[in-house]
């Protein structure tokens, strides 16, 4: 337990670096009067494993010199305040891609395929793109007289509902011997935490980077953190529709080389993320037993609550397309042969 843990970076700095990869992000400008290529758009947000999006639109790999973006289709990133939220975007098929925590992904598959019978299997995993272990931290106030984590029995927690912050409290108060019905959980906006604890609308706050630091910045030496090492990981997945993995393998593989292109970037030059790189993040493009592990994790937490109880569990190998990965860097897939086919050659879309 700690008022601050050393090494993380200032939510300045990560603001910094998103306005950076924002403004960077954007398509090539079209001649007057030509006709606008068709766009694919990735679903971002601001958390740090999710640095090799903003990193790969920002040296222009998903858009590459060779590629002539006055002709053929630009891919653009779009920023979203959470994994969940981005993920919402791709079922509202705003965007093509998302990238989310395992949560939110399992419980939009799961949802549909109780609500409306349908496997939901038209959205896929392409790849895990980041591992972290810890991410996620509970934040309260000293002063509301919590120095333990017990002595959140009986508090108001806010968080985002049905994020990877909800499953990781859930793992949080089990391990501490805390019921679930022992505190209220208050479904906030991930922006509104700090205000949120500060006012007293909550007595803690579960969050991740760089959220955590300006609620920390706000308490000052009255933070009180507790970490979820070690209790929660977090597989970040690159998600699509399987239409588009199937109909256009130059865009699905293009993403995917730009992902690899912008985490050897980043482990080559760490000075790219403008603030030293965190010793709890792995960024590894993959597709094998940590991805079927994680989903599987999911369905059986999700199977706690009431209105899946009685729900059929989905095999997670369904959702997983391994097509892509399989032609652009195969020894990266690491799955059984009965889960995925041979990868076909990728051919220029339309």
């Amino acid at each position: 337990m700690s008022s601050r843990e050393p090494g993380r970076p200032s939510a300045a700095r990560w603001i910094v670096l998103l306005l950076m990869a924002t403004t960077l992000c954007g398509t090539a400008t079209a001649e007057p009067g030509a006709k606008t290529p068709p766009e694919f758009r990735i679903a971002g947000s601001p958390w740090v494993g999710d640095a090799p999006t903003r990193i790969a639109a920002e040296l222009g790999y998903f858009n590459p010199p060779e590629h002539d973006t006055r002709t053929r289709e630009v891919i653009r990133v779009e920023q979203y305040d959470t994994g969940k939220q981005a993920f919402e975007a791709l079922l509202g098929e705003e965007v093509e891609f998302a990238l989310a925590a395992p949560e939110p992904v399992a419980i939009g598959l799961l949802r549909r395929t109780v609500t409306s019978r349908d496997p939901g299997d038209d959205v896929v995993i392409l790849a895990s793109v980041t591992l972290s272990n810890l991410s996620h931290h509970v934040v309260t106030d000293r002063r509301r007289g919590i120095e333990r984590p017990v002595q959140l029995a009986g508090r108001r927690i806010g968080l985002v509902l049905d994020t990877s912050a909800h499953h990781a409290w859930d793992r949080f108060a089990e391990f501490h011997g805390m019921a679930s019905d022992s505190v209220t959980l208050v479904d906030m906006p991930i922006g509104e935490l700090a205000e949120g604890l500060a006012r007293g609308h909550i007595d803690a706050a579960v969050t991740w980077d760089p959220w955590v630091e300006p609620i920390t910045e706000t308490l000052g030496d009255q933070a009180v953190v507790f970490s979820m090492r070690e209790l929660h990981a977090v597989d970040w997945l690159l998600v699509t529709r399987r239409e588009i993995a199937l109909a256009r393998p130059d865009i699905t593989d293009r993403v995917l080389r730009g992902y690899l292109r912008a985490i050897d970037h980043i482990y080559r030059n760490p000075d790219a993320l403008h603030t030293p790189p965190p010793s709890n993040i792995i960024w590894h493009i993959n597709l094998g037993w940590s991805v079927l592990s994680n989903l599987d994790t999911q369905f059986e937490w999700l199977r706690r609550r009431p209105e899946f109880a009685r729900s059929y569990l989905p095999k997670p190998g369904q959702y997983l397309e391994a097509g892509p990965l399989s032609r652009v860097a195969p020894h990266r897939v690491k799955l059984p042969a009965y889960i995925h086919s041979p990868a076909r050659p990728a051919e220029p879309g339309p």
